[in-house]
């Protein structure tokens, strides 16, 4: 459960864009761990210390450089669509745009540990991120390019273009 937790705080602190060296990063994680329910002192500070390592390594990384300079950029952006008459809906992590067009990322926050590992974890969201593209390339009529970025991939960050 803790490291569903760890994910929950990730993405609450991207959704805002609130990175370790802001000065409301660590209030933000400590009552977003609260609300989920991590109560206990030890596992708390378990967390927030690995919420903060896997965020400061993206903000070292290019992508961030470039996310963080987009003109535009939309968090959790929901999304609902028929796809072969049926009923899709969801929400994307973040798009933004760029000069050279649109962007969408998914941030996945699973420990890979090898390539085999990194080959899997790949291929369970090839459909989740075509769905997304989809819907995305639907809503902005443009096309855009989809990107997996794994924050805890053999110890740095892994985009994964789809």
């Amino acid at each position: 459960p803790v490291a569903k937790i760890i994910g929950k705080l990730a993405h609450k602190a991207i959704q805002r864009w609130l990175f370790p060296d802001d000065q409301n990063f660590d209030r933000l994680l400590e009552i977003t761990a609260l609300n989920f329910g991590l109560v206990d002192e030890n596992q708390r500070e378990n967390a927030l210390r690995t919420t903060r390592k896997l965020l400061a390594r993206l903000q070292k990384h290019k992508i961030w450089v470039e996310i963080d300079s987009a003109t535009v950029k939309h968090h959790e952006v929901p999304y609902t669509m028929e796809a072969d008459q049926l009923i899709d809906s969801g929400k994307v992590d973040l798009i933004y745009q760029t000069d050279l067009g649109w962007k969408l990322v998914d941030f996945k926050l699973t420990q890979i540990n090898d390539i085999d590992q990194l080959n899997v974890e790949i291929k369970k969201h090839h459909h989740q991120m075509a769905r997304y593209r989809s819907a995305m390339q639907k809503l902005l009529t443009d096309d855009i390019h989809a990107q997996l970025c794994f924050l805890d991939c053999m110890g740095q960050v892994k985009i994964i273009n789809q």
